[in-house]
C-alpha cells in the first residue's frame, strides 16, 4: 500500500461535472467529468445504461483500456463484444480515461510532467500510480452510485493497473485482468511501462492479489509459472 502510495477515494470528495445524457446503439449513455476534490483528478468518462427492456440487474462494471473510452465502441459505432455482453447482463458500465489516455492525448500538456529534475520518483507519483488512482476513483463512483460494489475489467496495457488496484480496492466485488502477454519473467517491464520504485521488491502483482484474496480474480493473457509459484508461496504465508 505505501509503495503504491495511492487510496479508495473519499466518497464525500466525489462529484460530476458537464453531464450530457446521449442515444448510442440504442443505450443511454451518459458523458461527464469525473472529480476528485482531495487529489484534484479530472476524468472524462463515460456511463452506459443497459436498455429499458432489460433495466440494472447486477453490480456495474468498470471497463479501462489503455486507449480510453474509445476502445469500447468501433469507429462504426459498434460496441465491443465486453461493453455489450455487459449490458445484455443488466450491468451499467463506466470507462474511464484514465491519465494521459484518450482525451487527455488531445491536449498532452494537460498531463506532461518534467520527470527529469532530480529525485523525480521520490517525491512524484509515477504515471502508473496515477492510472491506478484513477482506477480507484471510478470504481468508488460506481458503488457510491449504484449502492453495489464493481466488478472491474481491466484490458490491454490498463490490466496490469486494474490488477494493482486489485488489492486496494477493498470495496469492489471481483476483478478480471487481461495482462496481454505481459512478461512477469524479467525486470524490463517494471523499470519502464509499469515503473514504481520498490513495485518488484514488495511484491509486485503478487501481494495485490494477496491483499484483495477475499474478492475473485480473474487474470488471462499471461502464462508464467514463477509468478504462480510465487503467488502459492504468498496465500500459504498469510494462511
Amino acid at each position: 500500500r505505501l509503495t503504491l502510495a495511492v487510496s479508495e477515494p473519499d466518497p464525500n470528495a466525489i462529484s460530476t461535472d458537464k453531464m450530457e445524457k446521449v442515444q448510442v446503439a440504442g443505450h443511454e449513455v451518459e458523458k461527464f467529468l469525473l472529480k476528485d476534490s482531495k487529489t484534484g483528478q479530472v476524468l472524462p468518462a463515460n456511463l452506459w445504461m443497459p436498455d429499458a427492456t432489460t433495466g440494472v440487474k447486477t453490480n456495474p462494471t468498470l471497463m479501462v483500456n489503455e486507449k480510453g473510452k474509445a476502445a469500447l465502441v468501433t469507429a462504426s459505432g459498434t460496441l465491443s463484444a465486453s461493453l455489450e455482453n455487459a449490458l445484455k447482463a443488466g450491468s451499467p458500465v463506466l470507462s474511464i480515461d484514465v491519465l494521459a489516455t484518450g482525451e487527455f492525448l488531445k491536449d498532452a500538456s494537460s498531463t506532461t510532467r518534467d520527470k527529469k529534475v532530480d529525485q523525480f520518483p521520490t517525491y512524484n507519483l509515477m504515471d502508473t500510480e496515477c492510472r491506478i488512482q484513477d482506477v480507484l476513483l471510478g470504481e468508488t463512483y460506481l458503488r457510491e452510485r449504484f449502492g453495489k460494489p464493481a466488478d472491474m475489467v481491466g484490458s490491454g496495457e490498463a490490466g496490469a493497473w486494474v490488477l494493482l488496484a486489485h488489492g486496494l480496492a477493498k470495496s469492489s466485488h471481483s476483478t478480471k485482468a487481461d495482462l496481454s502477454g505481459l512478461d512477469f519473467t524479467g525486470d524490463k517491464a517494471f523499470l519502464k511501462e509499469l515503473f514504481i520504485p520498490n513495485l518488484r521488491r514488495y511484491g509486485d502483482f503478487v501481494t495485490s492479489i494477496v491483499l484483495g484474496r477475499d474478492r475473485p480474480v480473474s487474470i488471462t493473457g499471461v502464462s508464467d509459472e514463477s509468478m504462480s509459484q510465487r503467488l502459492a508461496k504468498a496465500e500459504d504465508s498469510v494462511k
